[in-house]
């Protein structure tokens, strides 16, 4: 939008697009910008206080983009204040507009931005069981993962976070070790441990009632659902224990091509419903477990994830879902460099990425931990 010629009416929003950026400057006088000012004193504004800008003549103003901010959004102009009429209807979502004589400039969501910014219809969280999140970087940087690196590129890009306890046991940070159940555990419900009551895959127990994002969404009337293709006490049988009754699918025991065949029949099932949707491969954590994190076979099954990746992805765009629905591929855990586990507690096996679609950029500034997801995914909702 650099360059971009704007008529000022009741309200222009602007929006920081980087989190946590520093203030920028200003030309005006003190918050109050004059119209002479606002048409030709500044092209950067610091907005973290909110200022006014006197339209009471009515005025248009060349604003272009730089790095901190955006124009996102323009409100109805008052025919009296300019001879162009407005670019499109009041969004609903504006208060009551102030009085004639300012504008407000205030960082809200409106109707008109990306679509990143709007609230999803759907949520679907894919799991790729324990992967190295360098071993994935190092994949994706030789081209071995096309689809996935697609996907990052087309959508909201790939988010850096970690596993938040300096040595994995109960007491340190949010206390619980590197393996499946806990870190699933952790996903689902935003909790650590003892909150969601699994610190080791040795020791399993069923995370307390009305906890878990199944049960989340079931209470807010979404069709829920978990495809897993890991098969076990620690996950997700034992955990779970109290959120599968609130499920209106559990389908749990097999192996890749199985997992995106079911993933797929309940999308298409339930396309015209509002759903939440988990699906868990257990590869590549089984594959590396056996043949080793550097060997050829723990490369063979990433690449066989991202093809089935592909798979959901266009099932989604086969019914015209892709846009509205959020979906985040994330690891449980990662995987101890050219080793046969992930027993280490170190960068290789907490480090974890996710990749969200184009309306999940708003993760972006609010994931930084593992626990983090279930609460920042809930207050998109």
């Amino acid at each position: 939008m650099k360059g971009k010629l704007l008529t000022l009416g009741f309200v222009v929003l602007l929006v920081p697009l980087l989190a946590g950026c520093g203030p920028v400057s200003i030309t005006g006088s003190g918050n109050v910008v004059t119209q002479e000012e606002a048409i030709t004193g500044f092209d950067k504004v610091d907005i973290s206080q909110g200022f006014t800008v006197d339209i009471s003549q009515g005025f248009t103003v060349d604003i272009s983009q730089d790095d901190a901010f955006s124009v996102v959004a323009l409100a109805m102009v008052p025919p009296s204040a300019s001879s162009h009429g407005p670019s499109e209807p009041l969004p609903q979502s504006v208060p009551p507009a102030p009085a004639a004589t300012s504008i407000n400039y205030l960082p809200l969501v409106v109707k008109g931005w990306p679509p990143e910014y709007a609230k999803p219809r759907n949520v679907i969280i894919v799991i790729w069981d324990g992967t190295q999140r360098a071993h994935l970087l190092e994949m994706l940087d030789n081209g071995a993962l096309p689809n996935l690196a697609l996907f990052i590129s087309q959508n909201a890009g790939l988010l850096l976070a970690y596993i938040d306890s300096e040595t994995c046991e109960p007491g340190s940070g949010d206390g619980y070790r590197t393996q499946t159940g806990p870190g699933n555990s952790a996903i689902a419900t935003g909790l650590g441990y003892p909150g969601m009551a699994n610190w080791t895959n040795k020791d399993p127990h069923p995370i307390p009632n009305g906890l878990t994002l199944w049960e989340w969404f079931e209470g807010r009337g979404y069709i829920t659902g978990i495809v897993c293709s890991k098969d076990a006490d620690f996950w997700p049988h034992v955990p779970l224990t109290n959120a599968k009754p609130d499920m209106d699918s559990w389908e749990v025991g097999w192996l890749y091509t199985w997992v995106t065949d079911e993933g797929i029949e309940f999308i298409h099932r339930y396309r015209h419903w509002e759903f939440f949707l988990w699906v868990h491969y257990q590869e590549p954590d089984n594959v590396c477990h056996y043949y080793g994190e550097n060997s050829p076979e723990c490369d063979d099954a990433l690449v066989r994830l991202d093809n089935e990746f592909s798979r959901l992805l266009s099932e989604l765009g086969d019914h015209g879902l892709e846009e509205e629905t959020l979906l985040v591929l994330t690891t449980d855990h990662g995987f101890t460099e050219g080793g046969g586990g992930h027993k280490t507690c170190d960068a290789d096996t907490k480090d974890l990425f996710l990749a969200p679609s184009r309306i999940g950029a708003r993760l972006f500034g609010c994931v930084e931990t593992q626990t983090d997801i279930a609460p920042c995914i809930k207050g998109m909702m």
